[in-house]
């Protein structure tokens, strides 16, 4: 019985140098043509992909994560305020806030109220608010003040980032009028929201 050997060599380095036997067995009309193998180009395709494997396992997902729902959380833009006095039947307060931010740090300047009807504007300046906070993961702080009329506002308040909105309290400290001690407003507190514009 008769065999046919065909060696075929690969031109890959020389750590990664294949040699490949294909054995044909007789038939009954003589012997049979070697098929070529496969074997190596798989083999080869696949040591090729292991690094770029590699790199691709060794990618992050994205965003970093330090928030509700894994991402860095952000209040930057322009938000619409509504403050509400317990037991008030209609908003006490609105305002626009520009908020930018920086790591878990909060800055804001005064902006346009886009929410419809403004309320309590004779308390306070609306164009002279700025504010400072912070955003801690989802929990929000902010001091909101106008320095022409004293007006102080305390805000807190959790971060809903799939409905861009923040629902929390707000306190506001009664501003007198000198040393007639006449409260012009103030004094209240209540529910406080703030959504995106």
């Amino acid at each position: 019985m008769a065999y046919i050997v065909d060696f075929q060599i690969l031109q890959m380095e020389p750590t990664m140098l294949n040699l490949i036997f294909d054995l044909a067995a007789p038939s009954d009309s003589g012997f049979r043509v070697p098929k070529r193998s496969t074997a190596p180009v798989f083999r080869r395709f696949s040591i090729a992909m292991i690094p770029i494997l590699m790199v691709l396992a060794g990618c992050g997902g994205g965003n970093s994560t330090s928030g509700a729902g894994g991402t860095a959380p952000s209040m930057a833009g322009k938000w619409n305020v509504v403050l509400t006095d317990t037991g008030a039947s209609h908003p006490t307060y609105t305002f626009g806030m520009a908020i930018s931010q920086g790591g878990d740090s909060l800055t804001a300047a005064a902006a346009t109220y886009t929410g419809g009807t403004v309320y309590g504007t004779n308390c306070f300046n609306t164009a002279d608010l700025t504010a400072v906070g912070t955003l801690t993961d989802d929990a929000m702080s902010m001091t909101i003040t106008d320095p022409s009329s004293g007006a102080e506002f305390k805000v807190t308040g959790t971060l809903n980032g799939a409905s861009n909105a923040v629902q929390g309290t707000f306190s506001f400290p009664q501003i007198t009028e000198d040393a007639r001690s006449i409260t012009v407003c103030g004094g209240d507190s209540g529910a406080a929201t703030l959504t995106l514009q």
